[in-house]
């Protein structure tokens, strides 16, 4: 039993990582719009942030709620933008994550 109980743990923790990859991800694709929003990439970044926000929605549970902290996934997004953006420095961007976890998993972000 111990060992069934590691495994199901271990799936657990991988679609758990599996959301908050996806959530970041949308994140950063969503700054990045906001942060260079005359770039002609803008239709494509926020295409790709909903693909990712749709891949969280289908890998998120009820019960991983408790262990999502959008705080967090927010400060890694902001850590994860360019400094430049073709030699454009990005505008100025939100302190606080503008989007709750339902926005963003039920795609109204």
């Amino acid at each position: 039993w111990p060992n069934i109980i590691d495994e199901i743990e271990a799936v657990g923790r991988g679609q758990l990582s599996r959301v908050r990859v996806a959530l970041v991800r949308s994140l950063v694709l969503d700054l990045m719009c906001e942060a260079w929003p005359l770039s002609p990439q803008v239709p494509q970044w926020r295409a790709d942030a909903r693909s990712q926000r749709g891949d969280a929605a289908e890998a998120f549970t009820p019960a991983m709620r408790g262990h999502i902290d959008m705080d967090a996934l927010y400060r890694r997004a902001l850590a994860g933008l360019p400094d430049s953006y073709r030699d454009q420095p990005p505008l100025p961007l939100p302190v606080a994550c503008p989007a709750s976890l339902d926005e963003l998993l039920t795609g109204e972000a």
